[in-house]
């Protein structure tokens, strides 16, 4: 089941970044649109889900969301090298700070771009 939810996720992500603002036709430059097929063609009795699955699943490897550095990546950034192992003596703190990726919305406001890979 999680495979399919992130497929339709994935999906909806691919679709969303056809448009850019204008009024133009977002299908055009869509990997369903190119191959001459529609989203509404998911509706027709002889759709193709396997392709429809490795359409989107190759555009996502293609496409691939934004990482965000964690909570603890941040703050280290933030202190001198001497202090970095002072940090905080609460391990499951540490553990929450370095597990935790910072949202896209806060990362923003602070100014933090994406990491690579």
């Amino acid at each position: 089941m999680a495979e399919f939810v992130q497929i339709m996720k994935d999906w909806r992500r691919m679709c969303k970044a056809q448009d850019d603002g204008s009024n133009r036709d977002v299908c055009a430059t869509c990997p369903f649109g190119i191959l001459g097929e529609g989203c509404s063609s998911i509706y027709e009795d002889d759709m193709d889900y396997a392709k429809l699955e490795s359409v989107v699943v190759e555009w996502a490897k293609k496409h691939p969301l934004p990482k965000m550095m964690t909570f603890y990546e941040w703050l280290t950034t933030l202190i001198n090298d001497k202090y970095k192992n002072r940090i905080v003596d609460d391990h499951d703190f540490v553990a929450w700070l370095d597990a935790t990726p910072i949202p896209a919305d806060i990362a923003q406001k602070l100014g933090i771009e994406p990491k690579e890979g």
